[in-house]
């Protein structure tokens, strides 16, 4: 039976880890403060650590540094999740230097959750270890997510996500979308060119360029300004008087 140490100055969210990972058969051991919670660690080694990294004033610490020193230590060999309500493209990146194993954020997605730790604790192999981090090799993943068309030009796509996604990733798109009467022309396969926190910090912005398959006498930006004038034909169209 796995033990994992949940650190969380509030009792509520205790409740939710506990319903969610008792279903995997984990013993869960629930900690409201950094004293006890380090106490803890130094008596019994779990297999995994969640900690919240917004402890509230009174601990005056943040989660994120007490995981870069658990993960620092030779000591403790456990795997080590953040869990955040921040959603900051930057401070994500800034985690995983910190060695940490996986960054979870609020309100927590409950199957994404429970299939992520059950990975972290050897229980079963990754499918959607998501949001994405750098690999030293390549990585194939698959997960079917849903992305908001907001600007297409000649050069590129720009869609919202509600998940960050690393430069250079490749994203099948589906072609139940506006852009399916061009992108039939091609392989159906975009790379993340950049991606960019919102305004609102809860979304992310996803630039996609075209992977084009070059044995095809197509062009991309051709068929987009033509997508673009029919586009803009109906609406006027359907702006006129009847």
């Amino acid at each position: 039976m796995k033990l994992v140490y949940v650190l969380d100055d509030c009792q509520e969210q205790h409740l939710i880890i506990e319903s969610i990972l008792k279903k995997i058969g984990c013993t869960i051991v629930s900690f409201t403060t950094v004293n006890d919670f380090v106490s803890a660690l130094k008596s019994s080694a779990p297999d995994l650590c969640l900690i919240d990294n917004d402890l509230g004033n009174q601990q005056k610490i943040e989660g994120a540094l007490i995981s870069q020193v658990i993960k620092k230590s030779a000591r403790y060999k456990c795997k080590v999740a953040i869990i955040s309500g921040y959603r900051s493209l930057d401070f994500m990146k800034e985690c995983y230097k910190s060695a940490i194993d996986d960054y979870f954020t609020k309100p927590i997605d409950k199957p994404l959750f429970l299939e992520k730790v059950s990975y972290l604790l050897g229980l079963k192999e990754a499918v959607r270890p998501l949001p994405i981090r750098a690999a030293n090799n390549d990585t194939q993943l698959i997960l079917s997510h849903e992305l908001k068309l907001l600007k297409i030009s000649e050069e590129e796509i720009e869609v919202l996500s509600s998940l960050s996604v690393v430069q250079g990733t490749e994203i099948v798109m589906s072609q139940k979308s506006i852009l399916e009467k061009i992108i039939e022309k091609y392989q159906t396969t975009f790379k993340v060119a950049r991606c960019t926190s919102s305004k609102n910090k809860l979304d992310y912005h996803l630039f996609l360029k075209p992977i084009v398959d070059h044995t095809k006498e197509v062009d991309f930006a051709r068929d987009v300004r033509r997508l673009i004038m029919e586009l803009k034909y109906k609406y006027e169209k359907s702006q006129q008087p009847t």
